[in-house]
């Protein structure tokens, strides 16, 4: 995987992700998260919950 691959879809997974909290879609957003965790691991080696605890993946609303 080379670096503008991963820049593109990890732009694209982000936006997706505000987007649906923003619509409060929060099973979906976190879904987001998840994948953006799994890329970051492929590309980098960050290991998934530090990319959980920057997008506060565990204070992410499952409903209101």
């Amino acid at each position: 995987m080379n670096e503008e691959y991963f820049r593109e879809q990890r732009a694209n997974l982000v936006r997706e992700f505000w987007f649906l909290k923003s619509k409060r879609c929060y099973l979906a957003a976190k879904a987001r998260v998840r994948a953006i965790a799994k890329l970051d691991f492929k590309y980098d080696g960050t290991p998934i919950e530090a990319t959980y605890e920057k997008f506060n993946y565990d204070k992410i609303k499952s409903k209101e």
